[in-house]
């Protein structure tokens, strides 16, 4: 559905896979199927251009989930007692 669309680009496998196909289809294309690899790249809708950004994105989703872990497992911390 068009409402939830957005969800794409807070899903890590999208980039993951984004690397993925960049990494097997653009550098590891045999030559005489360069065609269907570039066709594949582009139903796909990767941009060759932005893998730096993919790879941006998915280590800002990593550090993101762990500061959230770290801020939920101190939160709890504070309600033991060191006695």
């Amino acid at each position: 559905p068009v409402w939830i669309r957005w969800a794409q680009y807070t899903c890590s496998l999208k980039f993951g896979v984004n690397l993925i196909i960049l990494n097997e289809f653009q550098r590891s294309c045999p030559p005489d199927q360069k065609a269907a690899c570039d066709s594949l790249i582009a139903q796909s809708s990767v941009d060759p251009a932005l893998w730096y950004v993919y790879v941006i994105i998915l280590l800002a989703i990593f550090l993101g989930f762990r500061l959230l872990a770290l801020w939920a497992l101190t939160r709890r911390a504070r309600g033991f007692a060191l006695a």
